[in-house]
């Protein structure tokens, strides 16, 4: 796990400033404070942070090929490298016990074939000092992120579009595009392109290629849902059960503790399971709340629904691990600070409350000594995870989904008619993938769609930059590479049943507590009643100069929710956090419009 970056530049050999490769090591630090590296030649620099986990004393980058030709920096896991590392030792002797060093191989071996072998999470650049050729590729589902700009003809890349913006220096011109869909469509934003204007993102499951004759890119694979699989439920459970063992197997290969954070619903409480009473493998687990949280009103919230900690501590309990598991609390009156800080944490804008939750388990799983967390992320996305599925409303378009999920406050003068523009775009998007919105089980596969291709990646991201932000990796066994193809052909019917969720994944994990394999889905923490110190904080900003909060807020709109008498809704309080997010994020990047 790494913080990667590099610069290429054709028009004069030796060009590249390695003042601005060394500002984005600087920027990218906390990805990898063991130990950090720059390789230079003819027309390219790059240069690595490494987070060692897998072979420390020899897994440093970046990592050149015996002959000098290939040199790559890579940012993941391959949770089959060791497999890979047999198939290929015909053709390449091995220096090291590293998955980079596999990942070399195969593309030497392989082209860009290589990247269909792969199980795993990963962002990496490949340099050919041979036909000066740059190969750049990411994950199937986004996991590592990969930033790039591409203008007059220098092309440079980096972990974090945070690292790039360093490397140009000056004060960045905000994307309009993303501010308008982070405040119309918050949590389908910062996927396309940053929030910084010339800074985009390799898209999930794609590869480039820079030469002096250009840039190209192309798709290798994708998530593409079919819904074809109808097999009796008995079928579908025992296969589940069999790919999630083998996907917690490999997804624990680390030469450091690995831990694990814990809610209590069903998807942590599965990784939880298998990693101790089935592979004795996570050292600690960590669960989250708020100071105070056991009197919240659970009724007035659509996604957070009941408390963690109960379901956590009685797990813990039945696992046997209970003098290994851990509470991290937050207090309310550290809330506006956590959010500044969550702020300088993501370049794409914090863009929901349960962010502060992933800064404080980060925060907590480092100070615990953890460099590797399992997570339950992907599960919800690809095994039809989220209650709204059972509601028309929300299946119809787009929009409805949007809606279900957020409100507007966009300035109208910029775009007229916000939720068309974006249910058009959206709409197009799956289509595009093969879907319609015109049957209850097509609008179900639509909708489906549209979350593993914008919700996903959104969360993927938040995921990434807070934990890295600690020098923390997270690994995703939901994302496992066989457990995907099996669960794109989950139909519908077999995960939405007696108004529950994920109904398959229930019968097929009966070896958990009922408590915890039939709770309903339950959103990471937030603090419920924290709508007033919100609209205390959007007054204040209101009040002062900010000219990304004066050009893309609705004002009116926003002064009439900080005057009503009501406490806060759910989705306006969600609001309200955006907008200061928002705010904390155009000072802290010091954006212009």
């Amino acid at each position: 796990m790494c913080g990667i970056s590099g610069i290429v530049r054709f028009d004069q050999p030796g060009s590249i400033s390695e003042t601005a490769l060394d500002r984005m090591q600087a920027a990218l630090e906390h990805r990898g404070p063991d130990a950090k590296g720059i390789y230079i030649g003819a027309f390219a620099a790059l240069a690595a942070n490494r987070l060692s986990i897998i072979d420390i004393p020899k897994g440093n980058q970046p990592m050149t090929s015996r002959d000098g030709r290939y040199t790559i920096v890579y940012n993941g896991e391959i949770y089959n490298f060791k497999k890979l590392r047999e198939e290929l030792k015909p053709d390449w002797t091995f220096q090291t016990d590293s998955d980079t060093e596999v990942v070399l191989a195969a593309y030497t071996k392989w082209k860009d074939k290589c990247l269909g072998r792969l199980n795993g999470m990963f962002s990496f650049f490949i340099w050919d000092e041979v036909l000066y050729r740059g190969f750049g590729a990411r994950d199937l589902l986004g996991i590592k992120p990969f930033a790039y700009a591409y203008e007059n003809d220098a092309f440079i890349f980096a972990s974090e579009a945070k690292a790039i913006v360093a490397a140009r220096g000056g004060r960045p011109k905000v994307d309009e595009a993303a501010i308008l869909e982070y405040l119309v469509a918050p949590l389908f934003s910062g996927v396309e392109t940053s929030m910084f204007q010339g800074i985009e993102y390799l898209q999930p499951g794609h590869f480039l290629t820079i030469t002096d004759k250009g840039l190209t890119i192309e798709r290798w694979g994708g998530y593409d849902l079919t819904g074809s699989l109808e097999e009796d439920i008995t079928v579908v459970k025992n296969e589940f059960d069999r790919l999630i063992r083998n996907a917690v197997r490999r997804t624990m290969v680390a030469d450091v503790p690995v831990g694990a954070y814990l809610s209590g619903g069903i998807d942590s409480s599965i990784i939880c399971h298998l990693a101790s009473k089935e592979f004795s493998g996570h050292s600690k687990t960590l669960t989250f709340e708020y100071e105070g949280q056991e009197t919240f009103d659970y009724t007035k919230s659509s996604m957070m629904i009941s408390h963690d900690t109960p379901f956590a501590e009685r797990f813990s309990t039945h696992l046997g691990t209970k003098e290994k598991h851990f509470m991290v609390i937050a207090k309310r009156e550290k809330l506006m600070d956590s959010i500044q800080e969550i702020a300088s944490i993501d370049d794409v804008i914090p863009v929901w409350e349960q962010q502060i939750a992933l800064h404080y388990l980060a925060r907590a799983s480092h100070n615990h000594g953890l460099k590797v967390i399992l997570v339950g992320d992907v599960a919800d996305e690809t095994h039809y995870g989220y209650h709204f599925l059972f509601r028309e409303e929300a299946t119809k378009s787009p929009a409805g989904m949007i809606s279900q999920l957020s409100m507007q406050l966009v300035n109208k003068k910029l775009i007229s008619n916000p939720l068309e523009y974006f249910n058009a775009k959206y709409t197009d998007l799956t289509q595009s993938e093969g879907h319609n919105w015109k049957t209850d089980i097509g609008r179900k596969l639509a909708t489906t769609c549209l979350i593993t291709r914008r919700l996903l990646p959104r969360l993927l991201h938040n995921g990434d930059i807070h934990a890295m932000a600690h020098s923390v990796e997270t690994r995703v066994p939901f994302a496992d590479t066989d457990l995907l193809n099996f669960s794109r052909k989950i139909h519908p019917n077999l995960a939405l049943h007696k108004d529950l969720e994920k109904w398959h994944i229930r019968q097929a994990v009966g070896w958990l507590p009922d408590d915890n394999r039939l709770r309903k889905k339950s959103t990471i923490p937030i603090d419920l009643n924290a709508g007033v110190l919100y609209r205390k904080g959007v007054e204040k900003v209101l009040k002062e100069n900010n000219d990304i909060i004066k050009k893309y807020l609705d004002i009116d709109a926003a002064k009439k929710l900080c005057q009503s008498p009501k406490n806060p809704t759910e989705q306006e309080r969600s609001m309200l956090f955006r907008i200061v997010a928002l705010d904390q994020w155009s000072r802290c990047y010091n954006v212009r419009s």
